[in-house]
């Protein structure tokens, strides 16, 4: 394998590429397993070498990164990056939101429907931080600003299928 790849990414190639089917990945999650363990091995650095790689995308690193986790259902991982991301440019917008939906799958309703409130504040023209909070307020059983949100958002975005699914 090359240097330049992470320590067990050949393995994942290897379990992908195989000719013999008994030399594959049995299942999806297995492959997903595997990936997740060289992801996790690509950022086992400290938050402190991040920031000294690349000073002027240190916040967007863990915006993406953040994603990613939220996207694996790693969520106390996702929570952390979206938190330094936040700490490190307090007026990211995606960082809030992010971390408001990461918040939501947890079932922190409260602490979401805070993080959309900041996202909303920071970007009152975005169309979909309101149907982010629709989310939440959806799930808090606060079904008439969760329609105010959802028509806000069409307001702002008239073919946003988010927004018209969830009015």
């Amino acid at each position: 394998p090359s240097s330049r790849l992470p320590q067990g990414f050949d393995s994942v190639l290897s379990g992908c590429l195989a000719k013999q089917p008994n030399e594959r990945f049995s299942a999806v999650e297995e492959l997903l397993q595997e990936i997740s363990i060289v992801y996790g091995q690509l950022f086992s650095i400290s938050s402190r070498e991040v920031i000294l790689v690349n000073p002027e995308l240190r916040e967007a690193d863990f915006i993406n990164r953040g994603a990613t986790f939220l996207q694996l259902h790693r969520y106390e991982q996702a929570l952390a990056d979206f938190t330094r991301a936040i700490d490190l440019a307090p007026a990211r917008v995606e960082a809030y939101s992010m971390r408001g939906m990461t918040y939501d799958a947890l079932g922190l309703y409260q602490e979401a429907l805070t993080d959309h409130h900041r996202a909303v504040e920071l970007e009152p023209a975005d169309a979909r931080v309101y149907v982010n909070r629709a989310s939440t307020y959806y799930k808090l059983k606060r079904l008439e600003e969760a329609l105010r949100d959802c028509n806000t958002a069409l307001q702002l975005e008239p073919t946003l299928t988010n927004a018209l699914s969830s009015r």
